[in-house]
């Protein structure tokens, strides 16, 4: 399988990587949801995908720590918007 951001280790930077990083995992997420389209929602088919997802998620973590950017799963952080609901 071709990805065109996999060579994310390979920047210069941590900020970098992570842009590539980000990039990789959204390219995998597109293929994810294509095989679990084409299986008729079932997952087994993309496992291997999906466990490597899980790997590439673990490292965004990481370089995110290093870069200082905010940790995107952490349910502590939230948006810097509320939503509102007009009545």
């Amino acid at each position: 399988m071709a990805w065109s951001y996999s060579d994310y280790e390979e920047q210069t930077t941590n900020a970098t990587r992570l842009t590539a990083l980000r990039r990789h995992i959204s390219e995998v997420n597109v293929k994810v949801s294509a095989n679990l389209s084409s299986a008729g929602g079932d997952g087994r088919q993309s496992d291997p995908l999906v466990n490597y997802l899980r790997d590439l998620n673990t490292r965004r973590r990481e370089l995110e720590k290093k870069v200082g950017g905010v940790d995107s799963d952490d349910p502590r952080v939230t948006s810097g918007f509320t939503r509102g609901r007009v009545i």
